[in-house]
């Protein structure tokens, strides 16, 4: 569980959750409202799974859901994405 305040660079920034947001991940939401989404790499990913999966994210034409993306770290295994 993450805390519900965190302190960046001297900003407080506020940290929430949604039932429809996707597991693993989490939306950055500016004052001006625009959002960017992270996909959260779970702390048990060897170094090769983590960087073959951020690859895979970072790619600018791509449209993988959070479960193809986490499924890519390790192949062959069922990783569990359900919404929170």
């Amino acid at each position: 569980m993450a805390p519900s305040r965190v302190t960046l660079d001297g900003d407080r920034l506020r940290l929430s959750g949604f039932r429809s947001q996707p597991a693993r991940t989490v939306d950055l939401i500016a004052a001006d409202r625009s959002r960017i989404t992270l996909l959260v790499i779970p702390p048990d990913a060897d170094d090769a799974g983590a960087d073959r999966t951020m690859a895979l994210a970072a790619a600018p034409d791509n449209v993988d859901t959070v479960a193809e993306l986490l499924a890519a770290r390790i192949p062959n295994q069922r990783v569990e994405t359900r919404s929170r």
